[in-house]
């Protein structure tokens, strides 16, 4: 099932995105984005994937946050002063060698305000240092001054136009924060590329996840269950929102499904108003198919819906 507000009026498309939307969504039997309603899970995991790739083209990336108060210049914190390691040509390779995944403070020292970057990644490395890990491993925090970094290793740094910037590597790639400087927004960034889909065990949590009314936990390894959780604020949310749920009752039998969305949702960490989510519990996948009517859920059928 798909839950987002209702839409009065139709969203921009362009002449460009319509052609994109029909090559990506004229395979096999289509893509539905306004309404999803499958009858089997074929057509559900597709008509996701399709929406993913879609939506992007439609909504503008960002959200309505703020600029912080945070961010100014502190001359306790002058340029380049946080982080592990300031990578050069000499070590840049093993670093990433050693780090599968690490933060990336890009910044330029011929910028004289781009200071102002020093406190959000100090305030960073405070909360990585004492609760959120990846996989049991402390997230470090590296620095590149792209003055030094030019003619050197820049070429495999993805392009920027403007510095500062803040990036995470994970397993091979970057990925650029593109929204505004607001921990709670680059915290929130960091769980959607760490665990780009979520995994609700409970009828509970499928309902609350989705509440688009409310700010819902983000139900990630980055955060547990919710105890680290760290609030955006519900007028600093996207004014859209989109949560989708796909009810798997068989890892096994859809594991090209899986990889298709999971694939998906990773080359978008920065679309602030999607999340997706899996349910494997059985239990809990009967329980809200009994209450939406959907299948014979008596008869225990493993019928899956989106």
């Amino acid at each position: 099932m798909i839950r987002r507000p209702p839409r009065s009026t139709p969203l921009y498309s362009s002449a460009a995105s319509d052609v994109y939307k029909r090559q990506v969504c004229n395979q096999n039997s289509g893509c539905w984005v306004n309404s999803v309603w499958t009858t089997t899970i074929n057509q559900a995991m597709e008509a996701l994937y399709c929406l993913i790739l879609v939506l992007p083209l439609l909504f503008t990336v960002g959200s309505s946050f703020e600029p912080s108060n945070d961010f100014q210049c502190d001359p306790n914190l002058p340029h380049f002063s946080v982080g592990d390691v300031n990578l050069t040509k000499e070590n840049y390779d093993a670093f990433k060698a050693d780090n599968k995944v690490f933060i990336l403070g890009l910044s330029d020292s011929e910028c004289a305000k781009c200071c102002y970057i020093e406190p959000l990644l100090n305030r960073l490395q405070t909360l990585l240092a004492e609760n959120y890990t990846y996989r049991g491993r402390r997230i470090p925090i590296a620095r590149v001054d792209i003055k030094t970094a030019r003619g050197s290793f820049s070429e495999d740094l993805p392009p920027v136009t403007f510095y500062p910037h803040i990036l995470m590597y994970k397993h091979g790639k970057y990925y650029i924060y593109m929204s505004h400087f607001h921990y709670p927004g680059v915290m929130h960034f960091f769980s959607r590329v760490l665990y780009p889909t979520l995994q609700l065990n409970t009828t509970q949590q499928v309902y609350d996840f989705l509440d688009i009314d409310k700010e819902g936990v983000d139900w990630s390894g980055f955060y547990g269950y919710g105890e680290r959780y760290i609030k955006v604020g519900r007028k600093n949310m996207p004014k859209r929102l989109t949560r989708a749920v796909a009810f798997i009752s068989s890892k096994e039998d859809y594991e090209d499904e899986v990889k298709q969305i999971k694939a998906a949702t990773q080359a978008n960490p920065n679309r602030e108003d999607l999340r997706v989510a899996f349910v494997l519990n059985i239990d809990a996948i009967k329980e809200i198919k009994a209450a939406h009517k959907t299948g014979d859920a008596e008869k225990g059928e493993k019928f899956d819906l989106l």
